[in-house]
């Protein structure tokens, strides 16, 4: 199935591609994010920085009976789509989460979608479901709780047993 009749069968409507000022504002706050949560990463800012400049991002409409999250991104075209009533100026959870699901997509040379949720940021290589713990201490650091995660307690970005 191609990417607009899987978009469109998800119950999502484009309206319109985000401005590139749209794209670079939630780039630079993604990478601020996710360098600032882990140092590891600091190496990687341009890297990380250019990756999410290149990110198409579209306003959508969704249909509400799908059950849809507000933001999502579509592997299928390398998209994400934001609903209409999305505050781009917060950087929400789920923002920050489709936009790990973005970073860790890996393709082929010939575009082909060769694995999906798993990273590999310069020296820092984690073959899990990276994206679900990165959001996750970020929310914990956004809102100074503690969280488990597979039975480990995490705060801030530090792993304690």
């Amino acid at each position: 199935m191609n990417a607009e009749k899987k978009i469109e069968k998800l119950g999502i409507t484009p309206i319109r591609e985000f401005t590139q000022r749209e794209v670079r504002y939630i780039a630079e706050e993604v990478t601020e994010m996710l360098v600032s949560t882990f140092p590891v990463l600091e190496d990687e800012y341009n890297n990380l920085l250019i990756r999410m400049l290149n990110c198409k991002m579209y306003v959508s409409s969704t249909n509400e009976r799908q059950n849809l999250s507000s933001v999502n991104y579509i592997y299928d075209n390398s998209s994400i789509y934001f609903d209409e009533k999305v505050d781009f100026n917060n950087i929400s959870n789920n923002i920050l989460h489709e936009c790990i699901h973005y970073l860790q997509d890996l393709r082929t040379e010939k575009g082909k979608l060769k694995k999906m949720g798993l990273c590999s940021f310069g020296e820092l290589s984690s073959y899990r479901n990276w994206y679900k713990r990165s959001s996750s201490s970020i929310y914990c650091i956004k809102n100074r709780r503690e969280y488990s995660y597979y039975n480990k307690k995490i705060w801030s970005y530090f792993e304690i047993n």
